[in-house]
């Protein structure tokens, strides 16, 4: 199983490594339950040379060429699919209900990824929408499918913010009410 690794640091620096899938040491930490970015250094390691990343430093990964499924489902009411860059631009007409939104994830150091969000609820409320995503903040890490229907894992840790288009009718009783720019 070949796969393309992306890697995209709080720097906003992007580095793709390319795994043949004759050795399938490596793939599992980081695929596995046990949270790439709260361990020990990460090394992507060749022939000609060897790369080490501090995982807390690291925004989000991409890994294509392997299915979604080998990811798990850690979020299974809340299903995020990236964006290919070219189809990035805001949508701020869209909007399908509560249950199906747009997001744009920003990281420390610039990075954004796009993505969108489906709430497998019928009965979501946009209050609800926004709770599910706010949640994101929580967790050691967010598996998201990626634009090419591999697997993607996030670090919540340095997400600064998100972005979730369209804003919706209901606002939770705690936010900040402001006017658009």
């Amino acid at each position: 199983m070949s796969a393309v690794i992306k890697v995209v640091t709080t720097a906003n620096r992007t580095r793709f490594f390319h795994h043949s899938g004759k050795d399938g040491s490596g793939l599992g930490r980081l695929l596995g339950p046990q949270g790439v970015f709260a361990g020990p250094a990460l090394v992507f390691a060749s022939p000609l040379q060897t790369e080490v990343y501090s995982p807390k430093q690291i925004a989000y990964i991409e890994i294509d060429g392997i299915g979604a499924a080998a990811a798990g489902e850690e979020h299974r009411d809340t299903l995020i699919t990236g964006i290919a860059e070219s189809n990035a631009a805001p949508e701020y007409d869209l909007y399908d209900g509560p249950s199906r939104f747009r997001v744009v994830f920003y990281f420390a150091g610039g990075a954004e990824l796009h993505a969108h969000v489906e709430v497998d609820n019928t009965d979501v409320s946009d209050a609800d929408r926004l709770r599910r995503v706010s949640r994101l903040f929580e967790l050691p890490l967010v598996k998201f499918t990626t634009a090419a229907g591999g697997i993607g894992l996030i670090n919540p840790a340095v997400m600064t913010r998100v972005m979730i288009t369209p804003a919706g009718d209901i606002l939770p009783s705690d936010s900040i009410a402001v006017d658009d720019f």
